[in-house]
């Protein structure tokens, strides 16, 4: 048998810069990428398609399926994509440097084509046992599709046949432990998929997973048996998209026949399954209505009905595990016991066993409460403790704080300023600050922005940057057009829209807890939430989780925000203290809540709207000169003349390197008009300077050596001269 053994680099290595940045580990192994031309057509035609990546489960990797949106996937509820969509998200990569990497696609086994997996085939990557080589020449002569698996030790086969035998089982005498997967294809909300490499084990054989493998399968089942089936022709084992064991053949198949003797839906759910178009429910209150049946026509054991349920094709739809059985039937007793008195007197016999936990008393499998017990001995000599504070009455520890404002009004700005402060260590508009380690998720501005902020800061605070940069990080989340840099969203599980982390939310957490991050900066919530702002319970748990990320270093978290729209309407002038936009919860949830303001006359105001854990303090009056920080209105002179100039000088400095860095020289000539008129139209321009201002800013720089002219010819290949920052 020819192989194909053109697969890259070797399992566990390393790549010298991991996509996203934030998911390499040392050990973490790396996928070839896939030969997309040696898709089988009948597989590349079908919407069959699944993204996946390596994750952390205990001390192995596993390989969970998403969507190319970067959430993850939900087989069992069909979401699968077609093969241009996942190829295209593949080919997109992750975030630069941060966010959701795809290692690999993936496919669900359509009708027609079934699977073979084995594991430990090799002896060492692409070196085929010999079981292996004579298990597999009955397929490859059968003409199937044959390919190594992304890890380089297995394989993977497709042909079209009926296993005798399913899921799992051993290779007798193989020292290493190889097993086999045999897996029929067509299950409509299977849990499983198989991975797609396209690294074909044999490229001169036909390769086509529909080929007929029935001998083979025959001669493999013969001698590598494994668990027998039903006589519904389903495995009686406990894979992934197996049906339990079916009713006893006793009471179960006489409460089944009453059953569909009280509801004339009743057969339909157990012998075809949930149907939206017919039903006009969620898979779970069609759960309930099939227990519920089963009630009335005289279930009283909770273990029958959990039997019987598991049984039916509506479990088989869902593919949940036991847990699921049994919480259902708990939410048909307590809804029976709201709305049906009859029929919970008849399920008080299964009331104390299918009652929900009560999460105060009962204990989960690992021996602890649902929720935390407070031990209130030893009050008497407990010392008290005065709250700790990042910026003094403003941020607390291991809290959020909200920073609202109307667009424009230097939020933002204010944020960078803390961030530098306590990087440095320095006050923050005369209020102390914790000195610590500083990040910035800017979902709002590039990069770029960002970096010359930081740089005005320290320029006019007179900080040293050096003392600043090892303490202060900023992830640029507006640097991919393709994805959103959302951390929290609204998914809809069980017919219910509940509030979920999402992959970045992930990624961050890793960049916190590797950088030992302990105040956040998170800019701008507008642009990482994406649930619903009005429902509490969504707000609560995403406050909760940002907690979450710096609590236990004693942390914060600085969450900025925009104002609700009455008090956008009014200018961005507070008309009342519910200055945010959404549900009450974004006030309850955070612990301090600030808002800034511009009064129209050139100042601003920083209101202190709520404080749980000290005094609120007084609205603090500002000035924002033009390229200073914010001052206290008190301080009137501002920033001095050489402040401003200098700021001006490295806007000017800034825009000429930028221009320069494509192709586009600033002339040194005033009169020019390839000169610095043609920077006027950028952001960041020094627009309140005249020419001979800026020109003289120039000159000034020049003679520092901050900047130099250089000999070139101009378009017209006259001899010229142009500006380059030195």
């Amino acid at each position: 048998m020819a192989r194909n053994t053109s697969l890259g680099a070797e399992e566990g290595a390393c790549p010298p810069d991991d996509d996203d940045g934030l998911s390499f580990r040392p050990d973490r192994p790396i996928a070839p990428e896939p030969i997309w031309d040696a898709c089988p057509p009948a597989l590349r035609a079908l919407p069959i398609w699944t993204m996946w990546r390596y994750e952390r489960k205990g001390a192995g990797w596993t390989k969970p399926p998403y969507r190319p949106d970067g959430w993850k996937a939900s087989l069992t509820r069909g979401e699968v994509f077609s093969f241009d969509k996942v190829r295209a998200a593949y080919g997109r990569g992750g975030y630069k440097g941060f966010g959701v990497r795809f290692d690999g696609v993936g496919f669900v086994l359509p009708s027609g084509v079934d699977g073979l997996d084995i594991d430990g085939a090799t002896t060492a990557p692409l070196d085929l046992k010999q079981w292996a080589i004579d298990a597999l020449d009955p397929f490859r002569d059968s003409g199937a599709y044959i390919e190594w698996s992304v890890g380089r030790n297995g394989i993977h086969v497709l042909g079209r046949c009926t296993w005798k035998y399913l899921n799992k089982a051993p290779v007798p005498g193989d020292p290493d432990g190889a097993h086999i997967e045999r897996y029929q294809g067509g299950k409509p909300g299977g849990t499983r998929y198989f991975t797609f490499s396209g690294h074909v084990v044999d490229p001169d054989g036909e390769n086509d997973p529909q080929a007929d493998v029935q001998d083979a399968a025959d001669a493999l089942d013969a001698a590598i048996p494994g668990k027998t089936l039903a006589d519904d022709g389903e495995p009686t084992g406990e894979a992934p998209e197996a049906a339990a064991d079916a009713p006893d053949s006793g009471d179960d198949l006489l409460l089944v026949k009453q059953a569909r003797e009280v509801n004339p839906n009743f057969s339909r759910w157990h012998d075809k399954g949930h149907d939206r178009a017919l039903d006009g429910e969620s898979q779970n209150e069609i759960d309930m209505d099939y227990m519920t049946v089963l009630a009335r026509a005289g279930c009283r054991s909770l273990e029958q009905m959990c039997r019987i349920f598991d049984s039916s094709v509506l479990h088989r739809d869902v593919g949940k595990s036991r847990n699921y059985t049994k919480t259902t039937a708990a939410k048909v007793i307590e809804r029976a016991v709201r709305t049906d008195k009859i029929l919970a007197d008849m399920l008080e016999d299964l009331g104390g066993e299918a009652r929900p936990p009560n999460p105060f008393t009962e204990e989960k499998k690992a021996g602890t409460p649902f929720f935390k017990l407070v031990d209130l001995r030893g009050l008497a000599t407990l010392k008290s403790e005065l709250p700790r504070w990042w910026w003094d009455l403003y941020v607390p520890e291991g809290e959020v704080t909200l920073l609202g404002g109307h667009g424009g009004t230097g939020k933002s700005f204010l944020a960078g300023m803390l961030a530098v402060c306590v990087a440095a260590g320095k006050p923050c508009l005369g209020r102390m600050v914790q000195r610590g380690t500083v990040g910035i998720f800017s979902a709002e501005d590039p990069g770029k922005r960002v970096k010359q902020r930081l740089a005005t800061i320290c320029r006019c605070l007179e900080i040293d940057p050096d003392e600043v940069w090892p303490r202060l990080h900023v992830i640029d989340a507006t640097d991919d057009d393709d994805h959103e840099p959302i951390l929290f969203g609204e998914q809809r599980i069980g017919g219910i829209a509940k509030g979920v982390t999402t992959p970045v939310y992930d990624a961050m957490a890793r960049w916190v807890a590797d950088k030992q991050i302990e105040l956040l900066v998170i800019d701008n919530c507008s642009d990482v939430y994406a649930g619903d702002e009005i429902a509490r319970a969504q707000v609560r748990a995403f406050v909760r989780k940002l907690v979450a990320l710096v609590r236990g270093r004693g942390g914060a978290v600085l969450l900025l925000g925009h104002v609700d729209k009455s008090t956008s309407r009014s200018g961005g002038k507070p008309t009342n203290d519910e200055t945010y936009s959404g549900s009450t919860a974004w006030h309850n949830s955070v612990r301090s809540r600030l808002f800034l303001t511009g009064t129209g006359d050139g100042t601003f105001d920083l209101h202190h709207h709520k404080s749980n854990l000290g005094r609120k303090r007084d609205v603090l009056h500002l000035v924002w000169p033009e390229h200073g920080v914010f001052l206290h209105a008190a301080d009137a002179g501002g920033p001095t003349k050489q402040d401003m100039d200098e700021a001006d000088t490295v806007a000017l400095l800034g825009l000429i390197e930028e221009f320069t860095r494509r192709g586009e020289f600033i002339a040194t000539a005033p009169t020019s008009k390839s000169g610095i008129c043609l920077l006027k139209h950028e952001e960041g321009y020094p627009a309140g300077r005249k020419p001979d201002e800026l020109h003289a800013l120039l000159r000034e720089a020049e003679r520092a050596g901050r900047i130099a002219r250089v000999a070139y010819r101009n378009a017209e290949r006259k001899p010229a001269q142009r500006w380059e920052v030195q």
